[in-house]
């Protein structure tokens, strides 16, 4: 019954991606992948966040915290799930969001109360990790910071594709054919083949409403990062939807 309830309230996908923040500080956030694929979440009306605030000497110069902190944020999350599964409560853990010195715990719940008061000891409790809950209506706090932007989607795609490359034997130092997809109406298109042939992207495919660009890169992960970042941002700027990429070997 336990690992039922655990299963359910803190199962599921997850991913995670990151960013940096003001100051260079860095922010990670893991997520549930169902919940952010939802188009419209029904029940558990609640966010509840319970924010744990690091002991200053157990965070690094990037904000996040040194492993002493990270092994005790992982015991600490494991007895709040206990707590909640003892309850009985009906609540999922939707995500988590690690930044500045703190990690929240994302719940979406039913009964703000009855979450109170299953996790109240943990509140109470005096110690050099605090923990204190924030909470508010709906899933807004979930779309608006946990969910990843279509940007930190294709970031995740990127590194999904680049660790399948790599286990399957590829070289990352070996040269591939990228070949990158936008799709959108003609000017736009047109816009971005423009302005990328210049940068010595080649025309592999040219429909109404989409085009296909290829370059020559190594597949280290840092370079294809920046360049499919790079390549996201234009799309935006001229209309068109940037839809990933796929590599294969140079002949």
């Amino acid at each position: 019954m336990g690992d039922k309830m655990q299963g359910q309230i803190a199962g599921g996908t997850w991913e995670v991606y990151s960013f940096l923040g003001e100051a260079g500080k860095l922010t990670v956030v893991s997520f549930n992948v169902e919940a952010a694929l939802e188009n419209q979440h029904s029940g558990l009306h609640t966010t509840a966040r319970v924010v744990v605030r690091l002991p200053v000497n157990y965070v690094g110069e990037n904000g996040l915290p040194d492993e002493t902190a990270f092994e005790q944020l992982r015991r600490i999350e494991k007895h709040l799930i206990q707590s909640l599964q003892e309850s009985g409560l009906e609540c999922r853990l939707v995500g988590r969001k690690t930044s500045d010195g703190r990690q929240e715990f994302v719940f979406q719940v039913t009964d703000l109360q009855r979450f109170t008061e299953a996790i109240r000891p943990m509140l109470e409790k005096d110690t050099a990790y605090r923990i204190e809950l924030q909470s508010q209506a709906g899933w807004e706090y979930f779309e608006r910071s946990i969910k990843p932007s279509p940007k930190n989607w294709q970031v995740i795609q990127d590194r999904k594709m680049i660790g399948e490359l790599l286990r399957a034997g590829v070289d990352p130092s070996q040269k591939q054919l990228l070949r990158f997809t936008f799709l959108g109406e003609h000017k736009p298109l047109q816009r971005m083949e423009t302005a990328l042939r210049d940068k010595g992207f080649t025309v592999e495919e040219r429909e109404k409403d989409r085009l296909v660009l290829s370059k020559g890169s190594a597949l280290y992960p840092d370079l294809v990062f920046a360049m499919s970042a790079e390549l996201f941002d234009l799309s935006v700027s001229v209309g068109a939807r940037y839809a990933g990429w796929q590599a294969m070997p140079l002949k």
